[in-house]
């Protein structure tokens, strides 16, 4: 083999191990031919069906045992009132014993003051249903050993309402580059792109300054939409006060590029 087919054979394989850094670079680039950038999105409010609530469970003493058996105590209490309102085995997760030591600034003395030994555990549970997570609550006290972490509202069906969304918002995307092209008299081409990352725009505009929401209704015909939105229906507690109280918002959106094949439009 002679230098010169070694010499082509290396700078082959420098500009094969540059093409990926080269792709990457390309990612989410906009054609320099003549083309459309839209903007599809979706949103839906539903009415949460599903709830996590997470409790710690805590206690200082200066004997790790009496800590550790004192948070023992309160966690299979609190495991029997979850057992007791219908909440099953496999619904509830309580973490691993953390240990730690305890201590306070002392202003007088200058020093760390040795308060004891901190034992805890979280347990997090799931309710199917908000009765279920109410009736929990009537049972639960809380104290300095036994806080509630917080309660996230959930939907069974996410998932579902998710690939929902991801149709509308394909289908807003279209519709919106359908519109544009009609508008300016030329005719769309081929889709080019398609990203739920915003591509890097060439001339100025960053995506945090497009319109957040606004939604264009025509008087007759065919109707734009730039939000879809599907709202679930409320659901009423015989017993006062509801978690079902407000919605979780989902949104899905992407960004389309489409090509102008250069003719105008019939």
């Amino acid at each position: 083999m002679s230098f010169g087919t070694l010499k082509n054979l290396a700078a082959a394989s420098f500009v094969a191990a540059m093409l990926p850094s080269v792709s990457m670079g390309q990612v989410n680039a906009l054609p320099e031919h003549p083309h459309i950038l839209v903007y599809g999105s979706a949103t839906a409010r539903a009415v949460p069906d599903r709830f996590r609530l997470t409790l710690t469970v805590k206690h200082t003493d200066p004997s790790a045992d009496l800590s550790r058996k004192r948070v023992a105590g309160l966690f299979d209490e609190i495991i029997e009132q979850l057992e007791s309102v219908g909440v099953t085995k496999d619904e509830i997760e309580g973490t691993t014993l953390v240990i730690q030591t305890v201590e306070r600034w002392n202003d007088q003395t200058r020093t760390q003051q040795f308060l004891g030994i901190q034992v805890s555990r979280d347990i997090k549970a799931r309710f199917d249903d908000n009765e279920t997570l109410e009736r929990f609550m009537k049972l639960l006290k809380t104290s300095e050993n036994v806080t509630v972490g917080g309660v996230q509202a959930e939907l069974a069906d996410e998932l579902s309402l998710r690939n929902q969304l991801r149709a509308k918002a394909i289908e807003d995307s279209k519709t919106k580059a359908v519109s544009i092209a009609r508008s300016y008299d030329a005719r769309l081409g081929s889709l080019y792109s398609v990203s739920d990352v915003a591509p890097e725009f060439s001339y100025g505009i960053h995506e945090g300054q497009w319109p957040a929401t606004y939604q264009w209704n025509a008087d007759a015909g065919e109707q734009t939409l730039d939000r879809v939105e599907v709202t679930g229906s409320r659901v009423a507690s015989a017993g006062g006060e509801s978690f079902h109280a407000g919605y979780i918002t989902f949104e899905s959106k992407l960004y389309a590029v489409f090509l102008l094949d250069g003719s105008q439009a019939d």
